[in-house]
């Protein structure tokens, strides 16, 4: 932290001394730190130390070995990332690809992996194998083992993440059932709160499917109740401005609009319309340019009253 505080400030002659004296400090880690540091400074909209992070990393990404890898890296997951959003989504066939395209390095096989686990499964040692199996009958047997290699530490990560989601699954479960069985679901629901993170919706909702599917019509009772108590305690814990968004979003025209804003002028503040600057940063990333259209037009409404 000490030597990356010092270099994002430091003149080139003194950069170029540390990077010498130093190299061996600038590591992965290193570079995370140096990423999250990126990060911050571009949610809190400071453009100066933005730039000068930004900067920062360009010149050891050029100027280090490390930094090479970690370019090299991020290349391959941006063409990745690129790809699977031009066919629409994730697929087998498109992490297989981006994986024997960068077979030679087993950092970035790792890293694509990483990035696109959710087609980590059979499927794709399926047809692992079956390339395998062509480089094996062409005789070029070094490019077949490398393959192998990769193929055995994908099972590897496979069976991690297997047991990883048994063991989510498994406290989601003890969840729900010390839930059902609360005499005062409000209050357990309530001091639960944190414990309700993705794993557990998608078994309450897989549950109440189940329920509903197989005429239980009291079991739908309870775990629709407990949805209801999860969705009311969500609502109370959203900042009335967020509240407000989303009224807005949701009104059927701009007269419901207006009323809402009326309603709730005391909340019209330069502080909202900052909120809503970053929320179009964030659709405009995400390429949603529908719902940063909406957003604009929020804004306008919201400034024209202040």
């Amino acid at each position: 932290a000490e030597l990356l505080n010092t270099l994002a400030t430091a003149d080139k002659d003194v950069a170029d001394y540390l990077l010498q004296e130093r190299a061996g400090e600038i590591d992965e880690t290193f570079f995370a730190m140096l990423q999250s540091y990126v990060d911050t400074a571009a949610q809190l909209q400071d453009n100066a130390q933005l730039v000068k992070l930004t900067n920062l990393r360009a010149k050891l990404m050029t100027e280090t070995a490390v930094g090479r890898e970690v370019e090299k890296r991020q290349i391959a997951l941006h063409k990745f990332n690129r790809d699977a959003k031009k066919q629409g989504g994730l697929s087998v066939d498109l992490l297989l690809k981006h994986i024997l395209a960068n077979r030679e390095d087993d950092k970035i096989v790792d890293a694509l992996a990483a990035a696109g686990q959710q087609a980590v499964r059979y499927e794709l040692f399926a047809q692992l194998t079956a390339e395998i199996e062509k480089l094996e009958q062409k005789q070029e047997l070094a490019a077949a083992q490398r393959l192998i290699g990769i193929r055995e530490r994908l099972l590897q990560m496979f069976d991690r993440m297997q047991a990883e989601s048994r063991k989510i699954l498994g406290r989601a479960e003890e969840l729900l059932n010390l839930l059902k069985e609360a005499p005062d679901k409000e209050t357990a629901v309530r001091a639960n709160m944190q414990r309700f993170d993705d794993a557990f919706m998608y078994l309450l909702a897989s549950r109440t499917a189940e329920a509903d599917q197989a005429g239980d019509t009291q079991g739908l009772q309870a775990l629709s109740q407990i949805h209801s108590l999860i969705m009311k305690q969500v609502d109370q814990q959203i900042p009335p401005e967020v509240r407000l968004i989303n009224q807005l979003l949701e009104a059927g025209n701009p007269e419901a609009q207006e009323q809402a804003l009326t309603e709730n002028q005391a909340m019209l503040t330069p502080d909202l319309v900052k909120m809503l600057d970053g929320l179009q940063t964030e659709l405009k990333s995400a390429g949603q340019v529908e719902m940063d259209g909406r957003i604009a037009e929020l804004k306008e409404m919201i400034q024209a009253r202040l």
